[in-house]
């Protein structure tokens, strides 16, 4: 069990260059050094006061056969916030090198360590049910060795635990190392500008965006990372302007929160530009049409209440509304000029544009 422990903290220490190699000692378990290693090694113990406790050096026998197990307290792990707040090291003695060798010697150990319990496991198990020698031994015994057994079962989902501790601390330190890409050192006002030039739709003629909002608006892109969530929603200038799209094929077109869009907004003017792709008059859906994409359409007025409950919240601070039109549309124009007036338009509107284009497609 000792080593299952180990393990865990080999991986603590190799995520953050440190290694567990000293602390290993006090559990037992003599780790096999160069001599740089064991620079690094007498200098890590000086600064760490045994952070995982000392083992117990007896065992209690529950019987002459099977000793009893000792439970996690016996040799308790302290949590990796203060197990790495009791060091103080020099890091410059740690290298990646070493912590990945110290990773593997223990996994190697705790592979060895595996099978032997379960060889252990199944001797019990034969030893208790019986062959040549089981019926033969003293009630006493038998007794003995159930509550030995008892005991084990109580201490393995700690264990289990520890295992998995160790696990999802290598997953986090490979997740980590994703983030070396170049895009990632790129200074937060320069990936902010980015993200506005590509979120930008009304910039982009000929591009048809299959997506009321597009991939590169700050809701999406706030879900990506830490780091690209803290551009998104420090920049007020990625919420600011409002490109939509809208088509009766975008089944799968969902608004974000109006109230998340105005607190991202603060007291910034927005810029609102729409665009419509398809005609809203059925009667203009050619027979194919019908046919083909009938499963993938959305009801035109669905898909106008739906627009027009996200962007009513959002009127007040509307500074321009531009309104760009690929078909003639008089339903979704009177639809959003009804709502644009009885909502009150806020004092610093300037603009609102309505354009046609009937060679959009």
């Amino acid at each position: 069990m000792q080593l299952l422990s180990a393990h865990s903290v080999s991986a603590l220490y190799w995520r953050k260059c440190y290694v567990e190699g000293a602390h290993l000692e006090p559990i037992g378990i003599k780790p096999t050094a160069s001599e740089a290693d064991l620079r690094f090694l007498s200098a890590l113990a000086s600064k760490v006061p045994n952070p995982l406790g000392v083992l117990p050096t007896k065992y209690t026998a529950a019987s002459k056969c099977f000793p009893k197990a000792m439970s996690s307290s016996d040799y308790p792990i302290a949590s990796e916030e203060s197990l790495m707040g009791t060091m103080d090291i020099d890091t410059d003695f740690a290298t990646y090198g070493f912590a990945c060798e110290r990773l593997q010697s223990a996994h190697a150990a705790l592979c060895t360590a595996a099978q032997e319990y379960l060889a252990a496991s199944l001797l019990v198990r034969s030893t208790y049910s019986g062959g040549s020698h089981g019926s033969d031994k003293p009630p006493q015994e038998r007794e003995a060795m159930l509550l030995a057994i008892d005991t084990e079962l109580a201490t393995i989902p700690s264990e289990i635990e520890t295992i998995s501790l160790a696990l999802s601390t290598i997953k986090s330190t490979r997740d980590q190392s994703k983030m070396v890409a170049p895009i990632y050192s790129l200074p937060s006002e320069l990936l902010a500008r980015i993200f506005c030039n590509a979120s930008c739709h009304c910039t982009q003629i000929f591009v048809h965006y299959s997506l009321g909002l597009g991939n590169t608006n700050p809701t999406i892109l706030s879900g990506v990372c830490r780091r690209w969530r803290a551009v998104a929603l420090g920049h007020i200038s990625l919420w600011t302007h409002l490109d939509l799209v809208v088509s009766r094929r975008d089944t799968g077109c969902r608004y974000p929160s109006s109230e998340l869009w105005l607190e991202r907004l603060q007291d910034a003017p927005l810029y609102v530009n729409i665009r419509q792709y398809h005609s809203f008059d059925q009667d203009e859906w050619d027979e194919e049409e019908l046919e083909n994409d009938s499963d993938d359409e959305r009801n035109p007025a669905e898909m106008v209440t739906s627009l027009l409950d996200f962007l009513t919240p959002l009127i007040i601070q509307m500074r321009s509304l531009t309104i760009l039109l690929g078909w003639p549309a008089q339903y979704i124009l009177t639809a959003l000029l009804d709502r644009w007036k009885d909502y009150g338009v806020s004092e610093d509107a300037k603009i609102l544009k309505v354009e046609s284009n009937l060679e959009i497609y």
